[in-house]
């Protein structure tokens, strides 16, 4: 996959991305607009971004990076022409992990019941339908069938009635991975703040997860959708070489 091809797609539409390929490339294309190690691409944060006016009075725009090594965040000013691109491929990171991070903020916080598109008149000791555990878990849209496959696949009973949104509740939190709040503690991350958390139990189709309720990618989630992403497999069949991007994400 060359740059070249890596701008085609990223230049697609939402509509036309599949949540992944919308992931990688994005993350590829802030790889491009800011050389960085792909580990700090991954670990940014979701206000990452700054703008500032020069010497001349002219607004830069950058993304504020924070080291590994305990260091204050640094701030890495992206050239004028790559701006738009930068804050495109941050505006979808940031649509992709929000329901991760606004259920992250809430776990945080222990503030009640986490009810997520639930109705607000549904009380938290109410048992709620198959349908209504899905909404609380933002599983929207699905066929009754496909409710209780994805009910099952989570190891929760497929059943109406079974749970009550303060039963679920437990059940979510019992979920969190073991470092939680800590997306990622050397940089001072919290999951509520990743751009790049997504919700394990959305993507666990998508991407291999041991959590249910959290995914952190790694480099070699990023090198797998390179060589073996359906979007990029087809893409690399019109013959480009895959060098570039290769050499730019082996760096971790």
């Amino acid at each position: 996959l060359s740059i070249v091809e890596l701008a085609k797609v990223f230049a697609l539409d939402d509509k036309e991305l599949s949540k992944r390929d919308m992931f990688t490339t994005s993350v590829l294309t802030l790889l491009m607009c800011a050389p960085s190690r792909i580990s700090e691409i991954l670990s940014l944060p979701a206000d990452c971004e700054i703008w500032e006016k020069d010497s001349n009075g002219y607004d830069r725009y950058g993304l504020r990076f924070f080291s590994a090594k305990g260091y204050e965040g640094d701030v890495k000013w992206i050239p004028s022409s790559m701006v738009p691109v930068a804050i495109k491929a941050i505006e979808r990171l940031k649509k992709l992990s929000k329901s991760g991070r606004e259920l992250a903020l809430h776990l945080e916080k222990e503030s009640g019941a986490y009810r997520n598109s639930l109705n607000n008149d549904i009380s938290d000791d109410h048992m709620l339908t198959a349908e209504q555990v899905c909404s609380v878990l933002g599983l929207t849209k699905l066929s009754t069938s496909l409710i209780r496959r994805k009910l099952i696949s989570l190891n929760l009973n497929p059943n109406d009635y079974v749970y009550s949104l303060n039963s679920l509740n437990k059940i979510i939190k019992n979920w969190a991975p073991d470092n939680f709040p800590w997306y990622d503690r050397k940089r001072n991350i919290k999951y509520s703040n990743a751009l790049c958390l997504l919700k394990g139990y959305e993507f666990k189709r998508l991407f291999k997860t041991n959590n249910r309720l959290f995914f952190k990618p790694t480099l070699q989630h990023i090198s797998y959708d390179i060589n073996n992403g359906v979007l990029f497999s087809r893409l690399k069949k019109q013959g480009d070489p895959m060098s570039s991007l290769k050499t730019q994400i082996g760096r971790a």
